[in-house]
């Protein structure tokens, strides 16, 4: 699992019910990475209450097949949405909306209390800088083994490499982002026009120092899976 953001919570209650050895065996296209990432992803249920695993288990045991092979494979294990597909022997299309249903109901079942946890002052900074388009002073925050992960695109690893990221965004006039806390951790809300954000991106912080960023530009229909409650266009 890529290291730059924890799973959604009820993520390591999922991953004490699977099994490794019932995924499919082969290379990284057929589920043999995703069995080879959950023996090695350390996945825990520390500071959880007891209540609050069973609960998430529980309701994850109630979903259909598909969808519950979806979560684990998506969620969990971070599989690529056109493996999934293939493994599946499913349209993208269709692991897309499978994962979405999964989720509603998941947070049905099973509703995690809200933290009432606002954006650090770390993040408020970064918002500001970054619209200010202070691509300088952002890069003077990363730590030196910052990370990105660009989901469903690639990865960065180094200040050096990271650096580069921040010139894609150069080129976006007019995108905005806002500080947000979502399910308790730093996040900006990014707008690219439109009145309602279009997708975000999850910081990790050490200290004074931006350690990771997990940018959901290309899966935007992530947010939707996310109460980010009243929201006003950032200016």
């Amino acid at each position: 699992m890529p290291p730059a953001a924890e799973p959604l919570r009820w993520g390591s209650a999922i991953a004490l019910v699977v099994d490794p050895a019932l995924l499919p065996a082969g290379d990284a296209t057929d589920g043999g990475s995703a069995r080879r990432r959950l023996r090695s992803s350390g996945a825990t249920t520390s500071g959880s209450p007891v209540g609050l695993v069973r609960a998430a288990v529980s309701s994850f045991v109630e979903l259909p097949p598909t969808q519950r092979a979806c979560v684990i494979l998506k969620d969990v294990l971070d599989e690529s949405l056109d493996d999934i597909a293939r493994l599946l022997e499913m349209k993208p299309a269709a692991v897309k909306s499978a994962l979405h249903r999964a989720r509603v109901a998941l947070r049905e079942r099973a509703p995690v209390p809200r933290e009432t946890a606002a954006p650090s002052a770390q993040a408020v900074r970064y918002a500001e800088l970054f619209n200010a388009r202070d691509w300088d002073a952002i890069r003077a925050l990363l730590a030196a083994d910052a990370r990105v992960d660009l989901v469903s695109r690639r990865q960065l690893q180094g200040r050096d490499a990271v650096s580069v990221y921040f010139g894609n965004y150069d080129r976006t006039a007019g995108w905005r982002v806002a500080p947000a806390a979502l399910e308790g951790r730093d996040a900006l809300l990014v707008w690219t026009g439109a009145d309602a954000p279009a997708y975000f991106v999850q910081l990790q912080w050490d200290g004074a120092a931006l350690r990771a960023m997990r940018d959901f530009r290309y899966v935007p229909y992530i947010l939707q899976d996310f109460d980010v409650g009243p929201t006003r266009k950032a200016h």
